[in-house]
């Protein structure tokens, strides 16, 4: 999926029970999310795609590569790759789910249970530009039938169906949030979607 939609749908899913007040008369209040808790959550949905952003950043604008170059041949370098391993590993961030609930440090789980979230959706959505998810065990990629953008593989289903995940996410967060700053969070993040859409179309056509 693209990276805003696993930012909504992190927050949209890991927000709901300490914002929803449904409780029995009996049992305790949940308690109420942090604001570092709420940046965990985000720095979690973006940390799987957080290194090819750097990497991105690196080939356009320090090599001045094109962008059909990058990803038609250097993203699917063994270099980056094996560095890409790293941020989209499941059992790295499966340990840091295991520290955090351990040590009772909640910030720590939510964020890398809101990295599992991400790794989990792109796992059976990328056919042939999916990530090494099982680093550092092995480098064996799935090769999903299934992608979220090819429409040789089904892409031409998967992303309306991504767009109208992403728009009921957002429906959802902002009837759950009344705040000026958490719509405009939001907001932000449905902007960057449709600039995301709008660049895409833009370089591949």
């Amino acid at each position: 999926m693209n990276t805003p939609t696993h930012i909504i749908l992190s927050y949209a899913l890991m927000t709901q029970r300490w914002v929803t007040g449904k409780q029995t008369e009996t049992s305790a209040p949940a308690p109420a999310l942090a604001r570092r808790d709420y940046v965990a959550i985000g720095v979690g949905a973006l940390a799987p795609d957080a290194i090819l952003y750097g990497l991105y950043g690196w080939a356009r604008f320090v090599q001045g590569l094109n962008d059909q170059r990058i990803f038609r041949v250097e993203y699917f370098s063994d270099t980056w790759q094996a560095v890409l391993a790293i941020g989209n590993s499941a059992p790295l961030y499966a340990v840091m789910l295991a520290a955090g609930v351990a040590a009772r440090v909640r910030w720590l789980w939510l964020l890398a249970a809101s990295a599992l979230l991400h790794v989990a959706t792109d796992l059976p959505l990328h056919h042939d530009d999916g990530h090494s998810h099982f680093w550092p065990f092995t480098m064996w990629k799935f090769q999903s039938p299934v992608s979220y953008w090819d429409p040789t593989h089904f892409g031409h289903v998967v992303m309306p169906l991504e767009i109208l995940l992403f728009l009921a996410c957002g429906v959802v967060l902002f009837r759950r949030f009344t705040g000026l700053y958490a719509r405009l969070g939001v907001g932000l993040v449905i902007a960057a979607q449709l600039a995301g859409f709008a660049y895409w179309a833009f370089v591949f056509g």
